[in-house]
């Protein structure tokens, strides 16, 4: 209900999954001048974008507590951090669409040690029964046609790209070029 009279993120964390976003997010959110959105990984440009503007500004302070900061002369900025954003092919345009002045933090990490650790991550949950060698052999069958279907149907959630993207999720350049499509790289700390 407080929805309009909430604040918009003035930076996203995209980074890559398994790349330290937690840490990133729990150190900024710490800064009395920044607000983190009340849960990390609103997942609204993907997972949740079919809910409207006001379900995702409800995870954000309210406006005036920027206001409140201009008065005092400071700065007050809003964020949030959803990995999953660097590697949803959808991501980009619908931001560029709804916040078209954000900046952008990218933590990236080794690919291969991302890879293990969201195998080790996906294992320890139960999500996966095969041996690492196996799932990355498994990754081309896996997620095959799942990116062109996101992208023909904005409304598709594919769990079967964002859990075994294993080799897919280090492609930086790739990821990092179509955000650069609508951004200009400036706005980019990577």
């Amino acid at each position: 209900l407080t929805g309009a009279w909430r604040d918009l993120p003035s930076f996203l964390v995209i980074g890559t999954q398994r790349g330290g976003t937690s840490s990133l997010y729990k150190y900024l959110g710490r800064h009395p001048q920044i607000a983190p959105s009340l849960r990390k990984e609103t997942r609204y440009f993907n997972h949740n974008y079919h809910l409207d503007e006001s379900w995702y500004r409800a995870h954000f302070p309210l406006r005036l507590r920027k206001k409140l900061a201009k008065m005092r002369g400071s700065d007050f900025l809003p964020f949030e951090a959803s990995p999953d954003y660097l590697l949803d092919p959808r991501v980009p345009a619908r931001v560029a669409s709804m916040l078209p002045a954000a900046q952008f933090i990218v933590l990236l990490r080794n690919p291969v040690a991302r890879a293990l650790s969201k195998w080790r991550h996906n294992s320890g949950l139960g999500r996966e029964d095969l041996e690492f060698s196996a799932a990355i052999d498994a990754e081309p069958e896996r997620i095959s046609g799942e990116s062109e279907k996101m992208v023909a149907n904005p409304s598709y959630s594919s769990m079967p790209f964002f859990l075994f993207s294993y080799l897919e999720g280090g492609k930086y350049a790739q990821q990092l070029a179509r955000w650069f499509d609508y951004f200009d790289p400036d706005r980019f700390l990577i």
